[in-house]
């Protein structure tokens, strides 16, 4: 699922496949060259985001739920 930019722009951050930062920073750097710090900003606070999601995949995928005893 692709978000938008303020500017109309589509990131390419797709919650269904590996987030990594070798990809991020590529998206970090054009978010800059597009919109400047602020865009830099917007972009950032996805891509955190992205990787707090893969992360909490991760967790979930190796530490099964436990119920109440």
């Amino acid at each position: 699922m692709a978000d938008k930019d303020s500017d109309g722009r589509e990131t390419e951050i797709n919650k269904n496949e590996d987030w990594d930062w070798l990809a991020a920073q590529a998206r970090l750097a054009a978010a800059y060259e597009r919109g400047g710090v602020a865009q830099f900003a917007e972009v950032a606070v996805r891509e955190l985001e992205a990787e707090s999601e893969l992360e909490r995949r991760k967790r979930r995928i190796g530490d099964p739920v436990k119920g109440p005893h």
